[in-house]
């Protein structure tokens, strides 16, 4: 059941304060130290994009309270909706740092992927928009009080669709799994979703890929010297808001372990590699066959402004 005060919002006035080519063949990459977290040159790197993306609001936790996203998405927080860790009710001024991903270019660069869980694994999702909610006094980290929640509005400039539903995500090993919840508390209007989460964290709009085609694993050979360290592989479905990342490896080889695709299904493959502030990268079309074996030879040398370029033009 919705519990979201839609009344106070239209009533109340909406307080914003923003804060503020070369190819790499296979043998020249640098294996990173694995024992030395400086030379982790991936994880760096994606963290980085990722602290670039957040924006930080400062609200009255006693008021009705409205941000809006540089993005256009709207966020609605109810008067005394927050405690401390322990369970005190929060007053006063507090800090909303915030994340609002759609498009694909900021899925990869921000390494989080939309797959879902199932009873059997994990199944591609296509997303309405990604979310990071955190809030904040005094630096200590705020969660919601017991029954209180909060109004996402994300803009759908591309139509809705009623298939739409609510999923919290988990990060472990800078692998973001995504969990359905119910979804009654969210809709779908004119050009806009509302939803209605009752958590703080990692929130997705989502829905899984319908698709009756049989599935086939995914492995990509890269380079040798290519690691986990200091590269990332992410496959992205031609025509839909989804990508998932394919993160197990050995012997040079990605696998996608539990991700599977529809075969037939028109996808690009990116892989990029950061050594010593340096990217190199690859866009590769491809149709997923069965039992998909994507070898990957050599990767151009891009700034970021051009990486971004590139993965923009993804389709």
């Amino acid at each position: 059941m919705k519990h979201f005060n839609l009344s106070s919002v239209l009533m109340a006035g909406a307080l914003l304060i923003f804060s503020t080519s070369c190819k790499k063949d296979k043998t020249q990459p640098t294996t990173p130290d694995p024992t030395n977290p400086a030379t982790n040159y991936a994880s760096a790197f994606f963290n980085s994009n990722l602290s670039n993306g957040k924006q930080t609001f400062t609200i009255n936790a006693g008021q009705t309270q409205t941000i809006t996203g540089n993005k256009g998405t709207v966020i609605h927080f109810n008067p005394n909706s927050f405690v401390t860790a322990s369970g005190t009710p929060v007053t006063g001024n507090i800090q909303i740092e915030f994340v609002e991903i759609y498009s694909k270019k900021d899925m990869i660069l921000m390494n989080k992927q939309t797959v879902g869980k199932v009873w059997n694994g994990v199944s591609p999702l296509i997303s309405g928009g990604q979310f990071n909610i955190v809030a904040k006094q005094n630096g200590q980290n705020l969660k919601l009080a017991p029954g209180a929640n909060y109004l996402i509005e994300a803009p759908a400039p591309n139509g809705t669709t009623n298939q739409m539903g609510l999923f919290y995500g988990q990060i472990d090993n800078e692998q973001l799994e995504w969990t359905q919840v119910d979804s009654s508390n969210m809709s779908a209007g004119t050009g806009i979703y509302s939803a209605f989460p009752d958590s703080l964290g990692w929130v997705n709009l989502d829905y899984f890929m319908n698709n009756s085609e049989p599935l086939s694993k995914i492995d990509v050979q890269i380079p040798s010297g290519f690691t986990t360290q200091n590269t990332r592989v992410f496959v992205s479905v031609d025509g839909a808001s989804s990508m998932g990342g394919i993160y197990q490896v050995s012997s040079g080889i990605f696998h996608s372990g539990g991700y599977k695709l529809p075969i037939g299904m028109n996808v690009h493959f990116i892989i990029i590699n950061l050594d010593n502030n340096e990217i190199h990268a690859a866009v590769i079309p491809a149709a997923i066959t069965t039992d998909h074996f994507q070898t990957v030879g050599s990767l151009n040398l891009y700034s970021l402004a051009q990486l971004e370029a590139l993965l923009n033009n993804l389709p």
